[in-house]
């Protein structure tokens, strides 16, 4: 059973991206970062938190999300705003965690969750936002946006079609289109 997510709009986006929170800027930027990839890529916190420098294509603005939970690597291409600031991120290291935690090891999951907690928390926002309430957002935007399920399941990993549907989220409005066909 997939837990209850709220459904994100682009307006609390931009209230966690700019929530005041006191913070060193350069982590801040960080933060901001990882949060963009998980609204534009539809990735698990896991999965955003384990990239690697040698996973991220600049050129070809693609990520390689390796260690996923269905043990597969899977190859997903990446906005332009995220690129860049994974650019910015990366510098000029050639190797090593792009999300860099202690000890040369990952930021760690919970760590990414809390610090986003303390965004939301510092946003005003009232709703019970976790990293996983972005791929609930992805899925469920790029389905109205007219991506048909196959691909949407291809590009967040799901190894079946009931998984990714049951991430979609159905507003009354949505229901009433279907009296209307």
């Amino acid at each position: 059973m997939v837990k209850s997510h709220p459904f994100l709009t682009e307006k609390d986006l931009e209230k966690i991206l700019n929530a005041p929170i006191n913070c060193h800027p350069s982590q801040r930027f960080i933060i901001n970062t990882i949060i963009q990839l998980l609204w534009d890529s539809g990735a698990r916190i896991s999965e955003v938190t384990n990239l690697k420098v040698e996973d991220f294509d600049s050129n070809e603005k693609f990520l390689t999300l390796r260690n996923t939970k269905n043990k597969q690597d899977r190859i997903v291409p990446v906005t332009d705003r995220v690129s860049k600031a994974l650019t910015e991120l990366v510098g000029g290291r050639k190797t090593g965690y792009i999300f860099k935690g202690r000890l040369d090891k990952p930021m760690s999951r919970l760590s990414a969750y809390f610090a986003l907690k303390r965004r939301v928390t510092a946003s005003g926002i009232n709703k019970n936002i976790r990293p996983h309430s972005f791929r609930h957002h992805f899925i469920t935007d790029k389905l109205n946006k007219g991506a048909v399920l196959p691909q949407v399941q291809r590009f967040v990993g799901h190894t079946s079609l009931s998984s990714t549907s049951l991430y979609y989220h159905y507003t009354q409005a949505d229901l009433r289109k279907v009296l209307e066909i």
